[in-house]
């Protein structure tokens, strides 16, 4: 990679000028915004998302004026009215929320009556559910700042559910914060906290699963600068693999998913640090049937490093996107055109990537097999 990247951020200026160079400006103008939305954009563009009937979850809306000279802006709370077929299952408040009062599958959208503009379909599956257990609840003190996610697992008439989006809430408000994935992350202050999760409807104690963690005295350590890899790339790691430069930090990885995408590099904690997830939905997909009668192959197969190496084209692509954009905001024609410069530009990387990962393979092969 350091083939086709220049310093990022941490070195000289690839124009010329010694001097360090933030990843973002500052002391620049507030970007404009939009007026009348023209594009609406529901839950990033998904197709589905599930929830335990009885229960509340903040929608994720996004709203744009996609402008004659191709600008993309963002509109402040826009003007939309939601939409829900059939009507009578789901209810959208002025907050935000959407409660499943029922139990059973809707499609959902928002309608932009100034403009006419729609958004993406997304198909609410609700979920009848009568008890819901955590998997992964830490048995020791947290550092201040730490993030991890609970996993929460519903139980149904079908049998048991983890990809439910939850309400979730923390009673001391000062001593952390959770997001409807279950991503807990803890407050600056030492003591207790008390995460509650709603399974069904109503306030009757059995509709809630209450679990408590404890926060100590220290802080989340600063990410070391040698974590690094050369040339200021990040460390690229497979899920579990224990991250160098953070001793201070009970815990140095994370662990492999299918609740998490295969790249994973949006972690505060881990920001010098880029997670490939072998769990992930993509990879599961890709390793499936591949793996003789266990039915997976395994992640030093040919198969999987092969996947690997692409996966690592497409981060290579990121980072080079990064390095040109030099922090200013773009439209997204520009970014289009910057993904498709990187492209063509890293193409030989792909090549090479490739052999590596064959060798890798035939050297796991060798040792394990």
């Amino acid at each position: 990679m350091q083939a086709f990247l220049q310093d990022l951020g941490i070195g000289p200026d690839p124009a010329g000028d010694n001097t360090l160079k933030p990843t973002t400006k500052t002391g620049t103008s507030t970007p404009p915004k939009g007026v009348v939305p023209n594009e609406i954009v529901l839950e990033r563009g998904h197709s589905s998302i599930a929830m335990a009937t009885g229960t509340s979850i903040p929608l994720v809306v996004h709203a744009y004026e996609n402008t004659p000279s191709n600008q993309r802006l963002s509109v402040d709370s826009p003007k939309l009215e939601f939409q829900c077929d059939p009507d009578g299952m789901l209810k959208y408040t002025n907050e935000g929320l959407l409660t499943a009062e029922g139990s059973g599958t809707a499609t959902i959208w928002f309608e932009a009556p100034d403009s006419g503009a729609e958004s993406n379909r997304v198909l609410v599956e609700s979920v009848e559910c009568n008890m819901a257990t955590i998997s992964n609840l830490p048995d020791r003190l947290l550092l201040q700042g730490e993030s991890f996610r609970l996993n929460v697992v519903f139980e149904s008439a079908s049998g048991p559910r983890w990809d439910l989006l939850v309400e979730a809430s923390v009673d001391e408000p000062d001593m952390g914060r959770i997001d409807r994935q279950g991503r807990f992350k803890a407050g600056l202050n030492e003591g207790a906290a008390t995460i509650r999760f709603r399974i069904g409807g109503g306030n009757d104690r059995t509709n809630w699963l209450v679990c408590r963690t404890n926060i100590g005295p220290k802080r989340v350590a600063e990410p070391e600068p040698e974590i690094r890899g050369g040339n200021g790339i990040p460390l690229i790691l497979l899920c579990g693999t224990t991250v160098p430069g953070y001793e201070e930090y009970p815990r140095r990885t994370i662990d492999a998913s299918i609740h998490e995408p295969t790249i994973i590099d949006f972690l505060p904690e881990f920001e010098q640090v880029i997670f490939i997830n072998p769990d992930s939905a993509e990879s599961r997909q890709v390793r499936r049937g591949k793996g003789g009668v266990k039915g997976t192959s395994s992640i030093g197969s040919k198969t999987f490093m092969l996947f690997l190496a692409s996966k690592c084209f497409e981060v290579l692509k990121r980072l080079r996107v990064r390095q040109e954009m030099k922090g200013e905001a773009l439209t997204d024609m520009k970014i289009r055109e910057y993904f498709s410069e990187a492209e063509i530009q890293c193409a030989p990387f792909i090549e090479r990537a490739y052999d590596i990962a064959v060798e890798m393979a035939e050297e796991w092969s060798a040792t394990y097999e």
